[in-house]
């Protein structure tokens, strides 16, 4: 009999995976121990090595669906004897190489637990166990245990330290172990009702039409009666959020499937341990959910399951879906500290209810979408759940490279010994708030992991927040660093995910949204880059168009659509409708002298919801887009019917669909129709251009491709 070393890598710590390893040990009446480290698990086992092979794949079945084993190494060593199989104390070896686990719904069991009267957890807002609750959100320090963690505070009574040390017991081992004895609390901040303990307190506002802000797993979030539309209203008011869509929370699949429509994907997505925000399709008959208060003018909403205890608690004990968005001030990132939701909250919610666990990562609730014909996964919002490990395999990319990402829709990333580690959503950061946000998640990240860093990689623009805090943190720590103009980063990264990096063939890269700095020093937004020999080549793209008054042209459509057609003019109500006539004489002299051009797909999509008259003004980002999306899919035009525009140099002229769009809706044709008829021609583009090219690889990435009947005409055609 040998004694042996086996290492396992992967997401292993915070998953109940050395609990599994003991229970395994045990059954089979093996003796060694196991500990975390930084660099993953480590066992060591007495047996023979048909013993061993047999445990490994004994081991590999019995796991959490949560675990992911990425690496499994295993070599005798100089025999040693063991009293019994021991779980030791975790040691900390500098650099860490393990997938952060990411927080976790709460799992059936704890759930029964929480709704059972006869159980010691009952109606407790923080129950979790070794299958879910908390873990990413709450991480001071590796490897994953309590004293690592902001539960380190809180001492586990008796009976919580008994089911921590039983092998028997669900919560064998649970770092995020607690019951109502062991001093995690809800506490009032501000609007305290007069009596009653605090979750009946959220009921009783809630049924008053009040808004709450209670403080979750990533953050605060802000709940009101989704029925309610005086209430929804006050929020928007006080949200200063005119027409963005909320996010509503159901308690259960059958509530949800009363206003929404759900297939077996989107049902797994909503009850999976990641629990994201999934768009649905609206039902016709809707009900009392205030729908065009939730979501104005699109046909769908954003559906979630109650993924912590605390939100089961209020769900389940009012009858209608709630509004669930996170708390903050727009445009500003999720309000997660105390202080500051007294301060930026107590305008917006009558009451603030906060817990005594701190949040060391805080998070959005992540948000995707499943496209209607090919059930193809988009992720619009990458956050809680789902953060912050990467799945790409190793040796597709660089170690130890930083990597800053953009703007507005910020995240970072990091290499380190093969493994990639991508940030949450970070919000907008040319808001300041967002700034001091990004510049938290990457100093404690980098902190936790320990990555050696070798070279850091920013966007090409000069000025935003992230190039300026990636060159400063690269010659603070005398590493170089390299610009990468935007769309070719997002082409990159596609044929990174899909291994496509060292291929032999041509790869045709589309990628549109809306802005990114261009090698001309122009915005660019529509391109078509081929890759052959490791090298990336701007193709084509869409014509370049005037950038007139700046910002204004990416949050008024119809400035983006006169910028589009100029030297042309649509027609002379359009124009009335849209400016001023003060305006109508300085738009084209705005146009001839601008110096700065765009091809920017995004700002083609605000044109063409503002000549078919959908919408005036961006509220948020994507609003026209969206907008836009949704009539095309409630065309009931059948067959495909692009409209065949001459093509110079694989060059579509935008200025000519926008014309064709403006002809026929002065001739009655259904605006659904049209609208529809502009998202085939951009499809028939694309398939032009490849065909020209004679390439049959494509990658698609940016902004736009989140549109899911965009994907689906692409996947068809």
């Amino acid at each position: 009999m040998k004694t042996w070393h086996i290492h396992i890598e992967g997401r292993v710590q915070g998953v109940g995976f050395r609990p599994t390893v003991k229970r395994l040990a045990d059954a089979m009446e093996l003796t060694g121990d196991v500990k975390n480290t930084s660099n993953g698990v480590h066992i060591h086992l007495n047996c023979t090595l048909e013993k061993l092979k047999q445990y490994l794949d004994w081991l590999t079945q019995k796991i959490s669906p949560a675990s992911r084993i990425t690496d499994v190494n295993y070599r005798a060593i100089e025999t040693k004897d063991f009293d019994g199989f021991k779980i030791l104390d975790s040691k900390s070896q500098g650099t860490a190489r393990l997938l952060i686990t990411p927080d976790f719904a709460m799992c059936n069991d704890c759930k029964e637990e929480l709704a059972n009267r006869n159980d010691r957890r009952f109606s407790y807002p923080f129950i979790t166990c070794t299958n879910c609750g908390p873990r990413y959100s709450v991480m001071t320090n590796l490897p994953y245990d309590r004293e690592n963690t902001t539960m380190k505070p809180f001492t586990m009574c008796p009976e919580c330290e008994k089911e921590y040390n039983s092998t028997a017991n669900r919560r064998f081992y649970s770092q995020t172990n607690s019951c109502p004895n062991c001093g995690i609390e809800l506490q009032w901040l501000h609007g305290q009702p007069s009596e009653g303990e605090p979750i009946i307190g959220v009921i009783s506002l809630l049924n008053n039409g009040k808004i709450v802000a209670v403080k979750g797993i990533g953050g605060f979030l802000l709940l009101a009666d989704a029925t309610n539309k005086k209430a929804i209203r006050t929020l928007r008011e006080r949200k200063q959020r005119p027409v963005k869509p909320f996010a509503c929370l159901f308690n259960n699949i059958n509530q949800l499937k009363k206003y929404a429509l759900v297939n077996s994907k989107e049902q797994e997505l909503l009850e999976s341990t990641e629990a994201p925000i999934v768009l649905l399709k609206k039902r016709n008959k809707i009900g009392d959910l205030a729908t065009d208060e939730i979501a104005p003018n699109l046909n769908r909403i954003g559906a979630m399951l109650p993924y912590a205890p605390i939100l089961e608690l209020i769900s389940s004990r009012v009858e209608y879906p709630l509004i669930a968005t996170s708390a903050n001030v727009t445009g500003s990132p999720i309000v997660f500290k105390d202080e500051d939701a007294v301060r930026l909250l107590s305008p917006i919610a009558d009451a603030i209810l906060t817990n005594n666990r701190e949040i060391t990562f805080p998070q959005d609730d992540s948000v995707v979408t499943i496209s209607d014909r090919y059930q193809k996964l988009v992720m619009m919002r990458r956050a809680r759940g789902y953060a912050p490990s990467a799945t790409i395999k190793e040796g597709r990319l660089p170690d130890g490279i930083l990597a800053m990402g953009a703007e507005m829709k910020s995240a970072f990333g990091f290499t380190n010994e093969g493994l990639t580690y991508l940030s949450q959503y970070l919000g907008d950061t040319s808001n300041y708030e967002s700034q001091e946000s990004f510049d938290l998640t990457m100093n404690n990240l980098l902190d936790l992991i320990n990555p050696q860093i070798t070279g850091v990689a920013v966007d090409a623009h000069p000025n935003y927040h992230s190039v300026q805090i990636g060159i400063d943190w690269a010659e603070d720590h005398n590493v170089p660093f390299c610009k990468i103009q935007h769309h070719k980063a997002h082409f990159a990264a596609v044929m990174a995910e899909h291994d496509l990096l060292k291929t032999d063939d041509t790869v045709l890269g589309v990628v549109w949204d809306g802005t990114g700095y261009g090698d001309d020093e122009n915005i660019w937004g529509s391109e078509f880059f081929t890759y052959k020999n490791h090298c990336i080549n701007r193709l084509t793209h869409l014509h370049n168009f005037p950038v007139i008054s700046g910002n204004r042209m990416a949050k008024e459509p119809c400035v983006a659509a006169y910028s589009i057609l100029y030297p042309q003019i649509p027609g002379k109500v359009w124009m009335r409708n849209c400016f001023t006539e003060e305006e109508q004489e300085l738009m084209p002299k705005l146009a001839e002298i601008a110096s700065l051009k765009t091809s920017s797909m995004g700002r083609l999509f605000d044109a063409a919801a503002s000549i078919l008259g959908l919408v005036s003004y961006n509220t948020f980002e994507g609003e026209a887009a969206m907008t836009l999306q949704a009539h095309a899919e409630r065309s009931r035009m059948k067959g495909w019917a692009p409209y065949c525009l001459a093509l110079r140099k694989n060059k579509l002229n935008g200025q000519y669909l926008l014309q064709c769009l403006y002809d026929d809706k002065k001739d009655k044709v259904p605006v659904t129709d049209l609208a529809l008829k502009f998202h085939q021609t951009l499809v028939q583009w694309i398939s032009f251009v490849a065909d020209m090219n004679a390439i049959n690889k494509v990658a698609f990435s940016g902004g736009v491709f989140q549109n899911t009947l965009l994907v689906d005409l692409i996947i068809e055609h």
